[in-house]
């Protein structure tokens, strides 16, 4: 996990804390299957990285099955490939992270007939389809301008648009230092789940981008990274007392 490029490789305890600790971490304990999904994903990409590519592709596969936006891996395992001079006969095994979303659709076919019809259940029980990458985005700060102060607005507006940010802003800083298949995941991730049309669930999608943890542990200055892990399980703490409470917490 932690070795994502030289300059993050001696720091793979605060990459781990952050990754713990993350405002939206509890989820990895709870009946969600963001767990699941981060241990699939974090060894498909080790294991490329190990050119373990047999390996590497069917846990892509398992991890697409496991939430769709895993097709994130694909283009991360052919940056990994390109930049390894893999042998194309070995960099096909990463044909299998597309081949698993291809079997979830087929799957659908079975028992609905529809191949898309996941998506057709979502946009009618929560209004939830995909739209342009921006859309969200400029509704977010429309909403926050618009709407009057409250905890919905919070929850629903104000902390997805900052988790875009967050992401988006710490991929950017770090956009010559990452290793390129890991800011490849995370760039393809990032744009998936911002289209989404309901934002509400962003902070817990961004958890996901594990390769931002890496580059919050840049640095050495251990009071930073004190202040900043406190405050991280703070917000923790409090999100978790609100999913607790039976309310929505993302």
């Amino acid at each position: 996990f932690a070795s994502g490029s030289v300059a993050y490789s001696s720091r793979s305890p605060e990459a781990l804390a952050y990754f713990f600790l993350f405002p939206t971490a509890f989820f990895l304990a709870v009946p969600y299957s963001e767990a699941l999904f981060l241990a699939l994903s974090m060894a498909c990409l080790c294991l490329a990285r190990e050119r373990k590519w047999g390996l590497s592709g069917a846990l892509g596969l398992l991890a697409v099955l496991t939430r769709g936006y895993g097709v994130a891996l694909f283009p991360a395992l052919l940056v990994e490939a390109r930049l390894q001079r893999t042998p194309w006969k070995k960099a096909a095994w990463a044909l299998l992270v597309p081949l698993g979303f291809a079997a979830y659709l087929g799957l659908n076919i079975a028992f609905a007939g529809n191949p898309f019809a996941f998506a057709q259940i979502q946009d009618a029980k929560f209004g939830h389809h995909f739209v342009a990458p921006w859309t969200p985005f400029v509704e977010g700060i429309n909403g926050v301008l618009a709407e009057s102060p409250s905890p919905y607005r919070t929850m629903a507006k104000e902390l997805p648009l900052a988790a875009f940010l967050f992401a988006a802003g710490l991929l950017l800083y770090a956009r010559k230092t990452l290793r390129p298949s890991y800011q490849a995941y995370a760039w393809a991730l990032l744009l998936i789940v911002s289209s989404y049309s309901f934002q509400i669930s962003a902070p817990r999608y961004v958890l996901s981008m594990f390769p931002l943890f890496l580059i919050l542990a840049q640095g050495k200055s251990p009071e930073r990274h004190q202040m900043l892990l406190s405050a991280s399980a703070l917000a923790m703490g409090g999100l978790f007392v609100i999913y607790a409470l039976g309310r929505w917490a993302f």
